[in-house]
């Protein structure tokens, strides 16, 4: 085989996988929301605890490395959630009884959610985000798209107070069970976090102090 002919077999199997890929990912925009939000109401009301792995990827045009970090992440209903980050630093965010615990550098800073409306709606947009409901949330105008495997939901913000921090968000569902996959936020400067959820156990017993802070 000379060496064109190869070059063009080899061209032509890069672009059929690069065609398979490109199916299994594209999305398509669903007219009707009725299936997906009964859907996603059903899942998220039966889901009392998760508990999964996490890698974050931050974006940040002033940096061109991009800023990975990775942990576990743990929810309990109605509203108690940890957000522990293992490498490359440790730091960690509980959320118990309407107060947010902040450890850093062995550090505590407490919150009272109430005290603060901003952090109450941030708390709330967490906690819809995570369960997946966010499609029910009437703050955001929706869009929900769908491949074979998954539902995007791209939501965007009506108020203005949280459209200074948040321009949009994309959350990847999988099809099999609506829980997360993925939650991409957008802020209005372009900036972006990523987060993708790996070794999700739903309805799992949990340690009795995985919320508490020491």
């Amino acid at each position: 085989m000379n060496f064109s002919k190869f070059s063009f077999i080899l061209f032509l199997v890069l672009f059929l996988i690069g065609q398979s890929l490109r199916a299994q990912t594209d999305y398509k925009l669903m007219s009707d929301q009725t299936a997906v939000r009964t859907g996603i109401k059903n899942a998220s009301d039966a889901l009392k605890t998760l508990q999964a792995d996490f890698v974050q990827i931050k974006n940040l045009s002033v940096l061109e490395e991009k800023i990975q970090s990775t942990g576990v992440f743990a929810f309990a209903d109605p509203s108690n959630v940890r957000w522990e980050y293992l490498k490359p630093f440790r730091y960690l965010i509980v959320i118990k009884d309407g107060l947010m615990t902040i450890k850093n550098e062995g550090k505590e800073n407490k919150v009272a959610m109430e005290s603060s409306p901003i952090f109450k709606q941030i708390n709330n947009l967490m906690l819809s985000t995570v369960k997946g409901d966010l499609l029910l949330n009437k703050d955001f105008d929706s869009k929900v798209f769908e491949n074979a495997n998954s539902y995007k939901l791209e939501l965007t913000p009506k108020q203005a107070q949280m459209k200074e921090f948040i321009a949009k968000i994309v959350i990847i569902l999988d099809k099999k069970d609506f829980s997360v996959n993925s939650i991409r936020m957008i802020e209005p400067a372009g900036d972006d976090t990523f987060i993708s959820f790996t070794n999700k156990r739903n309805n799992a017993a949990l340690p009795k102090d995985i919320f508490v802070v020491r």
